[in-house]
Formats: C-alpha cells, sequence, structure tokens
C-alpha cells in the first residue's frame, strides 16, 4: 500500500513540475517576444545628419604676422569680440589667442586670384601692424586649424 501511495506520489509530483515547466517556458518565451516586438515596430529612423558651418563673426587685436610667401601669411591675433554666424554656437571665445590663415579663393589652376575684392581685403592684412584691430570672420577647421575667412572691417 506505500508503495502504491508512493508511486502515485511520484508520479502526480513528475506531472506537476512537468506541467509547470512547460508553462514558465511558454511564459518566457512570449514575454521575450512580446517585449522585443514593440521596440522593433517603435523604432524610427531619425533624419540624415546635416554639417553645419562654424563661423565666427570676431573683433581682433594682430599680435604678430609671419609671412610665408608673397601671399601666404599667420596672423597671431587675440580675439576681443565674437559672435556666432547661424545656429551653431561659436568656437572662438573673447580673449582667445589663436593663430589664423587667410582662405582665399583660388582661380581653376589653384592659384589666388588677386583681383576679387575677397582676396584683395584678405591680402590687406598682410600689412597690418601689431596692436591694430581688424573685424572679420573665422572658422576652425576639422584639423584644428583656423581660417580666416573675410576681412569686414580694418
Amino acid at each position: 500500500m506505500i508503495k502504491g501511495i508512493s508511486s502515485s506520489l511520484i508520479c502526480f509530483l513528475s506531472l506537476t513540475a512537468g506541467c509547470c515547466s512547460t508553462r514558465m517556458q511558454q511564459a518566457t518565451q512570449h514575454s521575450i517576444i512580446d517585449s522585443t516586438a514593440p521596440a522593433i515596430h517603435k523604432q524610427k529612423l531619425s533624419q540624415p545628419t546635416t554639417l553645419q558651418s562654424n563661423i565666427s563673426a570676431i573683433t581682433a587685436t594682430v599680435n604678430t604676422i609671419a609671412p610665408l610667401d608673397s601671399i601666404n601669411y599667420r596672423l597671431s591675433i587675440r580675439i576681443t569680440q565674437v559672435a556666432a554666424e547661424g545656429e551653431t554656437p561659436s568656437f572662438a571665445e573673447a580673449g582667445q589667442e589663436v593663430t589664423v590663415t587667410p582662405q582665399y579663393v583660388l582661380t581653376d589652376g589653384g592659384t589666388v586670384d588677386t583681383t576679387v575684392g575677397h582676396n584683395r581685403k584678405l591680402l590687406g592684412l598682410k600689412t597690418i601692424s601689431s596692436g591694430e584691430n581688424f573685424q572679420g570672420k573665422i572658422s576652425l577647421t576639422s584639423t584644428g586649424q583656423w581660417m580666416l575667412l573675410e576681412v569686414t572691417n580694418r
């Protein structure tokens, strides 16, 4: 009789355990499917990234000028005022000392066109003296070099 009760108990427990593990496995599978499905359906494509210029309008005082050849030079300046152009914040700050290189308009042959007004203004800074002020626009390149894009007032 005890063997009969033991056998029945073992049989009952194995069936119960088997049913529970099947239910838990199904519940786990459903929860995995349910938790990932909404994430896949709700995922949206982001807008493409656009490049924005980092142009800053500045007023600066000339520290030094280093002529490189008949056209090119490097200008060490102290920025006294700065305003960002467009929506991008300015990388330049008032009080900052930077070295700028002019960015000329080139001909199709790759030479500096000295007849273009833009280039004449940039070339005009080659004769500026230490301590003089000018206004212009600068930009920071991806390599960390400051470019003098335009001279607006000297």
